[in-house]
């Protein structure tokens, strides 16, 4: 009789240890999480975005894939300025039609690796990690791959078609 009040006393110790334990930790955290929010007033400011009057302009007269609905080109592409778009990370731009482009991320928003574009468009672009395959109109994913998970959409990005100047401007 004895040792089943000790066993339950070893219990009751061990639960309110176990208790006291969780509810230090979760003190802790919480308190990290206040600190981490707490900026003591200071301001916190987006980055700054790329005003209009700098957004990439291409000629599509450039590259020959583009010449007709259907091409796909997977290309660096610069702002007025001259610096690098998009993280410096290549853009996909596809004629869907004679007047209308679609521009996408060439990165895997998953994996972090450059899609490859397929050699038609009735392809899909596919990301060489884990072979996730995303479609070529839109950038939708199609099928997820062996990622285990659902695989994002590639960015994608308006763009304006200047059919008499035959120019691309992209709003990054």
């Amino acid at each position: 009789m004895e040792k089943e009040i000790l066993k339950d006393k070893r219990r009751e110790f061990i639960i309110t240890s176990g208790k006291l334990a969780g509810l230090g930790i979760c003190t802790c955290l919480f308190g990290s999480i206040i600190a981490a929010c707490d900026k003591d007033g200071e301001t916190v400011t987006a980055p700054e975005q790329p005003k209009p009057e700098n957004y990439p302009v291409l000629s599509i007269a450039s590259f020959a894939a583009l010449a007709s609905v259907g091409g796909i080109v997977k290309t660096m592409v610069m702002d007025k300025t001259g610096k690098p778009v998009n993280g410096g990370n290549p853009l996909i731009i596809y004629r869907m039609e004679t007047n209308k482009f679609i521009v996408l991320d060439s990165i895997c928003r998953h994996a972090g690796y450059q899609v490859d574009i397929p050699s038609s468009p009735s392809g899909d672009y596919v990301c060489p990690a884990h072979k996730a395959e995303f479609d070529t109109a839109d950038g939708h994913t199609t099928t997820n791959g062996s990622a285990g998970t659902t695989v994002p959409p590639l960015l994608k990005y308006n763009s304006i078609y200047d059919s008499a100047e035959n120019k691309l401007t992209i709003a990054i």
